[in-house]
């Protein structure tokens, strides 16, 4: 029996499990390390219900054919449209009921399923270390998100118990701080909360569409364009001096782009969604000088692509109407001075499961993987999801961890002969 071990418990451990079914393996040994094993990665841990999904909840569908999402959420009492935006805590739910279902198709076809604590590290040999423990697979996936949690415990109890009588502030202007800012007002609903990045700025709003249609690189071959082509081609959507200015003016007011939202549907963003499929292949076919400029400005093209729904948006601005909220320019120089000073990104360039497991590093950053996220050096690892930054792409899509999932699982049976 060939035993493969997963190390993380999140979504890219899920579509790993659902591309094993999709397959119909059998007699396969199936381990899979996790810190917490009752809920589904730091994504999608028990949070509160305004930390939601940036995607409507009708493009969730990445597991639809397991169990609707749909149908999941109104057989357990939570009704919602298909143009809501879900809380994250819900939908860890659904993927952990998903992950369930797996297990027991997985047992069906006699695979062998062992949860065990978190892993510590992959030894020169290949073995998974867990407490001490080492643990014989044949292949091991390494699906660890960033492999650290920002949004933890530590973090939300010193956010309770800091001094309300001070202002609080936020480095970075992000998707996470603004799940801080939120969860700050929400502890301490009379204390002022000020945002420092380097942009000044949050990221776009996102209107109410569904997904796109067309391509951010319709029309390219490989080797034929660059990275100044695929920017033309964006400048091109934007259909008039509000889009314009909503994209490139730093200084464009928040409520304005609100407005604006709310009453279109700008094409750029539609195009960008349903560029996602693309990004690896369009990545991998730039010049290694300009897949070094992309990591440079990621903050920038995160911050468009990286949009944050209408119902968070205008939560956001009443903080700033009232008074309560403003952002600025800005740099993160060193360790927060003082209780009241919070870090929304991550500064680790490591982890302890990194380092000590020798994982080779790609040149730009991330993890060194070849096209099929197998880790170049002599043990048989695979990586999937931010750990591939650099070789794969600059940032992560849940799309294209599920994509690569597949990826990964049919490379795996290819080399055993089971397809």
């Amino acid at each position: 029996m060939n035993t493969i071990g997963i190390i993380g418990s999140g979504a890219g451990c899920i579509a790993i499990l659902k591309s094993l079914c999709k397959h119909n393996v059998c007699n396969l040994k199936i381990c899979i390390f996790s810190e917490d094993h009752s809920q589904v990665g730091y994504a999608y841990k028990k949070a509160p219900d305004f930390f939601i999904m940036n995607t409507r909840l009708d493009s969730l569908t990445q597991f639809d054919e397991i169990i609707s999402v749909q149908k999941w959420l109104q057989s357990h009492n939570y009704f919602f449209s298909d143009d809501d935006y879900i809380p994250r805590s819900v939908y860890g739910k659904y993927l952990q009921d998903v992950k369930e279902i797996l297990f027991l198709q997985l047992e069906n076809n006699s695979c062998v399923l062992e949860l065990i604590e978190k892993a510590d590290y992959i030894d020169n040999a290949g073995k998974i270390v867990s407490d001490g423990k080492k643990y014989n697979v044949d292949t091991t996936i390494v699906s660890i998100g960033f492999g650290s949690d920002l949004l933890n415990d530590r973090l939300f109890s010193a956010i309770q118990s800091c001094d309300s009588s001070r202002p609080i502030k936020i480095y970075g202007s992000g998707l996470t701080a603004i799940d801080l800012i939120l969860y700050a007002h929400s502890m301490h609903p009379n204390t002022s909360i000020e945002c420092v990045s380097y942009s000044g700025r949050f990221p776009r709003v996102r209107s109410q569409f569904k997904s796109g249609e067309g391509s951010l690189f319709e029309g390219f071959s490989t080797g034929n364009f660059g990275l100044s082509n695929i920017i033309k081609n964006f400048n091109s959507l934007l259909k008039d001096d509000i889009e314009k200015s909503i994209i490139y003016d730093e200084k464009f007011s928040l409520i304005d782009e609100i407005r604006y939202c709310e009453s279109n549907i700008p094409e750029w963003q539609k195009v960008i969604y349903s560029s996602t499929p693309s990004y690896c292949k369009v990545y991998q076919s730039l010049r290694k000088k300009e897949q070094l400029l992309i990591h440079k400005i990621k903050s920038q093209i995160i911050e468009n692509r990286a949009m944050f729904p209408l119902k968070n948006a205008r939560k956001v601005w009443n903080l700033i109407n009232n008074k309560q909220l403003k952002i600025s320019k800005g740099y993160y120089s060193g360790e927060p001075s003082t209780g009241n000073e919070f870090l929304a990104f991550n500064t680790t360039k490591t982890t302890p499961f990194l380092t000590f497991s020798k994982l080779p590093k790609h040149d730009i950053t991330g993890v060194n993987v070849d096209n099929n996220c197998k880790v170049i050096d002599s043990r048989n690892i695979y990586c999937l999801g931010p750990l591939t930054n650099g070789s794969r792409f600059f940032t992560e899509a849940t799309s294209l961890t599920v994509r690569d999932a597949s990826i990964i699982v049919d490379n795996i049976l290819m080399q055993h002969g089971h397809i």
